[in-house]
């Protein structure tokens, strides 16, 4: 499984919505990686990965675990 890791730069608000499996969460949080020229990248997490979110800081070290990377043109 690919990983990132780097400092937390930005933590994004929650979102919230109903689907047809009900209420979901998701919250998104952008980490600067790289020490000559840093770059960011968004991640968006949803459910209890989101929720677990909280407890971060802007500006903390963390290591991301990630799988199936997707990007949108908006």
């Amino acid at each position: 499984m690919p990983e990132l890791q780097g400092k937390i730069d930005q933590l994004l608000q929650s979102e919230t919505g109903q689907g047809k499996n009900g209420t979901w969460i998701k919250k998104g949080v952008i980490i600067e990686h790289g020490d000559k020229y840093p770059k960011k990248v968004r991640f968006d997490c949803w459910g209890e990965v989101a929720n677990s979110l909280d407890g971060l800081t802007i500006g903390n070290d963390i290591k991301v675990h990630y799988n199936d990377p997707e990007s949108r043109e908006y």
